[in-house]
């Protein structure tokens, strides 16, 4: 892994009944530029649990739900735990400048 700043992408993620699914954000950091819906829902499967010091990685305490919800500590891991499943969907990734 190189030290170089990595590359912020907001993503949006649905989960829960495929009927009403539940809408999130959450910030993706990658050292790859132009990140799209796929490689970040690959990612998603295979760095779900990742720490904040490997990227890529997904900056779990920064998920924010509809309404700007925030998750309680069991949501978020039965949510990093179907993530590892890929039973997560990514909606849209948006690039972010970091400051």
């Amino acid at each position: 892994m190189s030290d170089s700043q990595p590359f912020a992408y907001l993503v949006t993620i649905a989960f829960g009944d495929r009927e009403a699914p539940i809408l999130a954000t959450v910030v993706y950091l990658s050292e790859q530029t132009g990140e799209d819906a796929k490689s970040v829902a690959e990612a998603l499967v295979t760095n779900a649990a990742n720490s904040s010091t490997q990227r890529p990685c997904f900056q779990w305490a920064t998920l924010k739900g509809q309404d700007n919800k925030t998750f309680s500590t069991e949501e978020l891991a039965m949510l990093i735990s179907a993530a590892g499943q890929g039973k997560i969907g990514v909606a849209r990734v948006t690039p972010v400048k970091l400051n």
